[in-house]
């Protein structure tokens, strides 16, 4: 008997699925030891590090988390997952059929951040514990994404267009979240077919070099005259010799010898076959033989079929050279209108060093560099951008109302965790701009509605009680974190800020308010003041002397 193979996308995972083991496995535990197995805790999404070494972070993903949670359920597939391992059926139905029932708060995604909370989760202390590796995982992907593209963009000049082109090498299942993730940031479209039609994002294709070798070895089907010396021509067009021999191959009767002119007329009938089949809006790839002979049987061909809106794509090279000669010659030619795009391992720092240098690229594409970790330079690169900092965590804080407090010790003091219900506020100058942030607990600390604080604040800088400023009365702040998640639902009248062209405006304003400073792409970026307010931050610093993991407020 044969077992027919399961596909393993049509696997339908649950949104309870999505999460790892220990969180699972832990559950029963749990449920097995409280008195009151429904109690609300809360947690805190924070992203870690420290804001004297970090630069910002763009967040993305936070819109399909948001859907995805109306959807997390304790169905069948998860109740067998814990029969598997050997869980009471007792404790199982504590937990069958059981939706989120929690609250959310959360930062709008395209917000820019700099280490602190982002998201906040009140709820059953099990849900709350289960749904961490979901949010971890997700956002630590787009919000990667996000914040090279949000770097790439700000190094551009404004009227520079920025093309998303990962999908081969982005790190996740379609790459579309890649897709939105760059375009909340600043991407001007994106090659991603399947993004382009579901987020509505402009979506475009580029000629490559398996197309130019195709159309090239066509034209020379039809050619049987060519008798000149092969060796020179391999010599000088090393790249095309296997495509030449595969054909030589399959029609031994031939003996083609192609020299420069030849194989450059093939370039040009490409061009052509290329332009008929898209008279507007198109780009031409010029380095399949070599970027300056492409450059002019492009111009030959530009000139002779006048195509719309058409661009000339390098790939290779010296970037900045090979741009500003082709510019100077398409400008004599009478094709001004053609734009230059260069390609191959861009990345933030590699536009900004080539715009300063006066290439002349206004059409700039970005692979490799918007992988996980592509930040970092590629072998034999001399230069080197930070690395994103992504690193989001949730820690248990203590009982959602505050009368307990909890907080997770290290041996490392920069993974100590704040206790209480975390939420920050971003403080602004007369013009708007960002001028810090303090993080606050919530159970202490009461938010001002109106946006201007009350009377003056202290704060410390994280792990650093002497250091401390305060900020006077009068200033005004507003809140990033709100609630967003609440009754088993994306609040309906917040799902509006999360959408992509929302998501995207929402960035654009945002990072238009962060002073330039901090946003240098080179490591330099000044240092963005986030602190700790006072008493918030004596609390656990007293916790941490006492090795209290748990305080309780007596006047909670």
């Amino acid at each position: 008997m044969t077992t027919k193979s399961k596909n393993p996308f049509n696997y339908a995972v649950s949104a309870a699925e999505d999460t790892d083991g220990y969180h699972l496995t832990t559950l029963p535990i749990i449920l097995n030891a409280m008195r009151n197995p429904d109690e609300w805790g809360v947690t805190n999404l924070v992203l870690r590090g420290d804001s004297e070494k970090v630069n910002y972070t763009v967040i993305a993903g936070l819109w399909e988390l948001l859907h995805k949670l109306e959807d997390w359920e304790v169905d069948e597939a998860v109740q067998n997952a814990l029969r598997d391992k050997g869980v009471k059926e007792e404790v199982i139905q504590m937990a069958a059929g059981r939706k989120f029932e929690g609250k959310v708060y959360a930062v709008r995604d395209g917000e820019v951040l700099f280490p602190g909370p982002a998201v906040r989760f009140h709820g059953p202390k099990w849900q709350i514990k289960w749904v961490e590796s979901m949010f971890t995982n997700h956002m630590r992907r787009c919000s990667s994404v996000a914040t090279k593209m949000a770097r790439a963009r700000y190094v551009m000049r404004p009227l520079h267009l920025a093309l998303e082109a990962a999908l081969r090498r982005s790190n996740d299942t379609d790459g579309v979240w890649t897709s939105r993730s760059a375009y909340i940031a600043g991407a001007d479209a994106t090659s991603n077919v399947k993004a382009g039609r579901m987020f509505n994002i402009p979506w475009s294709g580029t000629v490559d070099h398996f197309t130019m070798q195709v159309l090239m070895e066509e034209y020379f089907k039809e050619r049987h005259d060519i008798d000149l010396p092969m060796a020179s021509f391999f010599e000088k067009s090393p790249e095309l010799e296997p495509t030449v021999k595969v054909y030589l191959e399959h029609h031994p009767d031939v003996e083609m010898v192609i020299d420069e002119e030849s194989l450059r007329e093939a370039q040009r009938w490409a061009y052509r076959q290329i332009i008929e089949t898209y008279p507007e809006n198109y780009t031409l790839l010029v380095d399949t033989i070599d970027p300056y002979i492409g450059v002019e049987d492009a111009i030959m061909v530009l000139s002779e079929l006048q195509p719309k809106g058409y661009s000339i794509r390098i790939d290779s090279g010296d970037l900045a050279e090979i741009s500003k000669w082709a510019r100077a010659q398409l400008d004599a030619a009478g094709l001004k209108y053609v734009k230059i795009a260069p390609s191959g391992g861009l990345s933030a720092i590699t536009v900004k060093s080539l715009i300063d240098q006066d290439c002349t690229g206004e059409i700039w594409m970005f692979g490799e560099y918007l992988q996980f970790k592509g930040e970092l330079a590629r072998d034999g690169a001399t230069l080197q951008e930070p690395l994103v900092n992504v690193e989001f965590v949730s820690k248990y804080a203590g009982t959602s109302d505050g009368i307990w407090e909890s907080m997770k010790l290290s041996g490392n003091p920069a993974k100590n965790s704040l206790p209480g219900a975390l939420n920050r506020l971003r403080f602004l100058g007369d013009s708007g701009r960002f001028i810090g942030d303090v993080i606050v607990n919530e159970n202490q600390f009461d938010i001002p509605e109106n946006g201007v604080l009350e009377k003056k604040l202290r704060s410390n800088r994280p792990n650093r009680p002497h250091n401390n400023k305060t900020i006077p009365a009068g200033t005004q702040f507003y809140v990033p974190m709100q609630l967003v998640y609440e009754n088993s639902q994306f609040l309906p009248h917040m799902q509006p800020l999360y959408e992509t062209e929302a998501s995207r405006a929402y960035h654009k304003e945002q990072i238009e308010r962060l002073e330039h400073r901090h946003k240098r792409v080179d490591g330099s970026h000044s240092i963005y003041g986030v602190g700790v307010e006072h008493s918030l931050q004596m609390r656990s610093y007293e916790m941490s002397m006492d090795k209290a993991i748990v305080h309780k407020n007596e006047e909670a």
